[in-house]
């Protein structure tokens, strides 16, 4: 549900995480991607349990081209990814005999899927061919 104030309408992140969840585990990866299309133009949403549920998605289903797609799109929008979205994928291409695209560093890559809390790595270096190199720190 929505809260509306004028003259915009806000959208509570609570319950836009907790239906990209829902979607993830009903296997419906379209919505997800539409979910994400639709919250681009909102501010105050924080997009990164949409990116994660769909991470999740994609490895569940084994699809490592999906998963970098995604790690494509959310650097295409500027978005810092979670440490533990950064050990997802990393463990999934890994899992896969793919080349990870950053370095994991100072911890534990997370087994697919996530359901304990395992330690999460401080810092996270991503190496591309770009002349410039990115640090995502938690």
């Amino acid at each position: 549900m929505c809260r509306i104030e004028e003259p915009q309408v806000k959208l509570r992140n609570d319950h836009l995480t907790a239906r990209s969840k829902r979607l993830a585990n009903e296997n419906k990866l379209e919505a997800l991607k539409n979910l994400l299309e639709a919250s681009k133009s909102i501010s105050t949403f924080d997009v990164g349990p949409v990116y994660m549920a769909m991470l999740q998605l994609y490895g569940r289903r084994g699809d490592c081209d999906g998963a970098l797609s995604l790690w494509t799109s959310i650097q295409d929008a500027d978005v810092q990814p979670s440490s533990e979205f950064l050990n997802i994928l990393a463990a999934l291409l890994r899992s896969h005999k793919r080349e990870i695209p950053f370095v994991v560093t100072n911890g534990e890559e997370k087994s697919l899927p996530v359901h304990s809390k395992s330690k999460i790595p401080k810092q996270i270096t991503k190496t591309s061919g770009d002349a410039k190199e990115r640090t995502f720190s938690q």
